[in-house]
């Protein structure tokens, strides 16, 4: 009777958490929430109408290319969504200054743990049962086990949980919602979309094994084996479907574990009040405007304009450039010189190897870098607008 009581009052404590009922209810009311939740599903009946035969015969090759696809737009969406979710949980209790409250709030710092990771990740979850059966669907087409059909649905479950307690560790880390937003997308980007790129371009026969491992820690490299077990075998020289899930599904428990120990950790620190290392001070005008107006802030700082804005030019646009996508040059230029110096490092190991590497999958390289670099800032740039 007393351990049954000790559930019943742990499951009252855990239902009637006020951070976690905020969390939850804030992000259910919100419309924005509503709708990509509404054009998630709707993308993945899209795909299922269009990709669905006429006549109603499917063969294997169908039955696994539709349910590869479809699978893939799911995880991206869920991936996608989470972090949106989960990357400004913390910052934007520190931006609207009401962190400080949460901290002295008579909730014990479990509670308040508890209440930020499962309020944040309830929107998710409830969003991936909801399209469970759409996903049901293509089973129906035939060629795809209930074994294959679990494994495929918990690759998708384990990535949006542990993409999102990610998403709550970057954002305890950060200060801004932008910081934070843009952190948590380029770790994505890197755990999901990049770990295949080392196997592609080193040939070092010794780190073979541990590039296996690296691809493996990809959501979309353990569905692929899942749906293609034999094509991946033949393919890829070594690598087992059955390890690269098992290895999968480790990898995650792990990470999950680092990740939330992280967030556990910061999300109490205080502030890292950063100070500059260099102090000076002037109060003559000739010296500010040579600093503000030295290289490179010439080139794009909006100092440097003398007449004022045009009236045939819409002021918005121009104050939006000025201030979000040239406002920072730093953030510019060390985006420009990590992606130049990305690109040449790639294009060194591609010319060491020439006659040994596919160019297909040159091709591939190339094109994913390209859409990873527009998919991590993109987002970045454009969440922060209003």
């Amino acid at each position: 009777m007393q351990t049954e009581s000790h559930k019943n009052t742990f499951l009252d404590k855990l239902i009637n958490n006020p951070v976690m009922r905020r969390e939850f209810n804030t992000a259910a009311r919100n419309n924005k929430v509503i709708f990509a939740a509404a054009f998630t599903a709707l993308c993945l009946g899209l795909i299922l109408f269009f990709l669905w035969p006429r006549s109603g015969i499917f063969s294997d090759a169908n039955s696994n290319e539709l349910f590869t696809i479809f699978l893939g737009t799911k995880l991206t969406f869920m991936i996608l969504l989470t972090a949106g979710f989960t990357a400004s949980a913390i910052t934007s209790e520190r931006e609207r200054g009401t962190f400080v409250m949460l901290q002295t709030c008579l909730l014990g710092p479990g509670e308040i743990l508890a209440g930020k990771l499962i309020g944040t990740l309830g929107i998710s979850l409830v969003l991936f049962c909801v399209t469970i059966p759409i996903t049901a669907i293509c089973a129906l087409s035939g060629g795809i086990s209930l074994l294959t059909l679990s494994k495929a649905l918990t690759v998708v479950a384990l990535s949006t949980i542990v993409y999102g307690i990610f998403g709550l560790a970057v954002s305890s880390l950060c200060r801004r919602s932008y910081t934070a937003l843009l952190g948590t997308y380029l770790g994505i980007v890197i755990l999901a979309g990049a770990t295949w790129l080392p196997s592609v371009l080193v040939r070092i026969p010794a780190l073979h094994v541990f590039f296996l491992k690296l691809r493996a820690l990809s959501p979309y490299e353990a569905l692929f084996a899942l749906q293609f077990a034999e094509s991946y075998e033949t393919g890829v020289i070594g690598a087992s479907a059955d390890n690269i899930f098992s290895f999968f599904i480790v990898s995650m428990i792990v990470m999950a574990v680092i990740f939330f120990a992280v967030f556990a950790k910061y999300i109490f620190a205080p502030p890292n009040l950063r100070r500059s290392a260099t102090i000076s001070t002037y109060v003559d005008t000739k010296t500010m405007v040579k600093r503000k107006l030295g290289w490179p802030f010439y080139l794009i700082d909006p100092l440097r304009r003398k007449k004022p804005i045009g009236r045939l030019r819409n002021p918005v646009f121009v104050a939006e450039i000025r201030s979000k996508i040239f406002g920072n040059p730093k953030f510019i230029i060390r985006a420009l010189t990590i992606c130049i110096c990305v690109s040449i490092a790639m294009l060194v190991l591609i010319a060491n190897q020439v006659g040994e590497t596919d160019l297909d999958k040159i091709r591939a390289v190339a094109i994913i870098f390209q859409l990873g670099v527009v998919a991590a800032l993109a987002p970045t740039v454009s969440s922060s607008s209003i």
